[in-house]
């Protein structure tokens, strides 16, 4: 294969990833797969490897890696910790493998590949809302992708799609807000998109994504002060349509939304209570073990050592619903501090190219970023393959995005 071939498989492959990361990861891994063969062509056609610059993410990439194989050697449990210990190995993999491919392919064309991908899963979680609600259909309250379902939740469970579409619909907003022909995405496309994917997002029931796109939505909304008030206005109409939409007639999809949107706050919640209680084991488990913790995945072990009582009707729980406070009963106080220097560097990192740049990508990748942040507090998202896979690829591929006007590599 020549060297031209293997770009042609490079771009196929993250046009594909993108496409199909919000519905399936058997296919996104295959086209990470042919990303990899793409790469490889072009290493034996120009005999050498197209390998990014380290970067400022190398050292707490580093270390994160250091700290989990540490922790899981001294942990409680080595063997089951190191049966897990591919999943943070294939996190550096795949982050370096993205920089390397957009270090060939840096243009734009990912992004209409992903609102397309996000909007067909968009339209299935609509219809599975739809027809559970008003046809009255009596199946469980969350099946497979093509069965009736009391939460919107696409091809996967309804976090899991929210915290997805949070980061998809950054990017719309985003491209609204800062138009980039280069990305090939007309603009009512985009307001579309975002009109449709506020009113899913609303009914997935997903407490912890709303309070992402929220702190995302400050964000946009701030740094896209200086865009062009009828961008501004255009999109937030388009949201408030649709939250309007659901939430205001009275009808099955807003009473269940809006008890929903009610127990955010409410400690006393049956669900909250529970989260509160697996919090508390999570702290439990750190002050016991507060350097380097119990070792990767063995919250689940301890467990019941700390909480012999069954939370929401289950014995054993295998994550904290915090990702920050499960790395803390998992890898101690310094995985914690590990972790937060990885995912504040990807912040920060966003940070400084929003305030140089000033473009859709920059402000893509900052609001993402924040709603990464945002979004672990209630749930492990960091450790979901379908939510830190997509946010990856979405923060390398927006921070390679060349600068307008500026001439961009094949």
């Amino acid at each position: 294969m020549k060297a031209a071939a293997g770009r042609q498989a490079v771009a196929w492959g993250l046009g594909l990833f993108a496409l199909t990361m919000p519905l399936s990861i058997s296919a996104a891994n295959a086209a990470w797969g042919i990303i990899l063969l793409g790469l490889l062509a072009v290493a034996r056609a120009e005999g050498r490897v197209p390998w990014p610059r380290p970067g400022p993410l190398a050292a707490p990439w580093a270390m994160y890696l250091l700290v989990v194989v540490v922790a899981s050697l001294l942990g409680v449990d080595p063997a089951r910790s190191f049966r897990f210990l591919v999943k943070d190995l294939h996190k550096v993999w795949l982050f370096y493998l993205f920089a390397a491919a957009f270090l060939l392919d840096p243009r734009p064309r990912t992004a209409r590949w992903l609102l397309a991908g996000s909007g067909l899963a968009i339209l299935l979680a609509a219809c599975q809302v739809t027809r559970f609600y008003v046809f009255g259909s009596h199946e469980v309250w969350l099946g497979k992708w093509y069965e009736p379902a009391f939460r919107a939740h696409g091809t996967t469970h309804p976090v899991t799609y929210a915290e997805q579409l949070v980061l998809v619909m950054c990017g719309a907003a985003a491209l609204v807000l800062r138009p980039d022909p280069r990305s090939g995405v007309p603009r009512w496309s985009l307001l579309a998109f975002l009109a449709m994917g506020t009113g899913t997002l609303l009914l997935t029931q997903t407490r912890g994504a709303w309070l992402a796109g929220g702190a995302a939505g400050l964000v946009l909304l701030v740094r896209g002060l200086a865009a062009s008030r009828g961008a501004l206005a255009a999109a937030g109409v388009a949201a408030s349509l649709a939250a309007a939409g659901v939430l205001l007639p009275p009808s099955p999809f807003s009473a269940a939304v809006r008890d929903r949107m009610g127990s955010v706050f409410d400690a006393a919640h049956p669900k909250n209570a529970g989260r509160i209680e697996l919090w508390k084991t999570a702290l439990a488990i750190g002050r016991d073990h507060p350097a380097l913790g119990v070792g990767l995945n063995n919250y689940w072990t301890v467990f019941e050592d700390y909480h012999p009582e069954p939370v929401e009707e289950q014995k054993r729980w295998g994550s904290a619903h915090n990702v920050y406070l499960h790395q803390l009963a998992e890898r101690g106080g310094i995985g914690l501090g590990v972790l937060l220097w990885l995912l504040l560097g990807f912040w920060w990192f966003a940070w400084r190219a929003e305030a140089a740049r000033k473009d859709a990508w920059s402000l893509w990748a900052l609001s993402a970023s924040t709603a990464q942040l945002v979004m672990n507090l209630t749930e492990s998202a960091f450790q979901d393959a379908m939510v830190w896979m997509l946010f990856l690829f979405v923060w390398v591929s927006t921070t390679s995005v060349p600068p307008e006007g500026e001439r961009e590599r094949r």
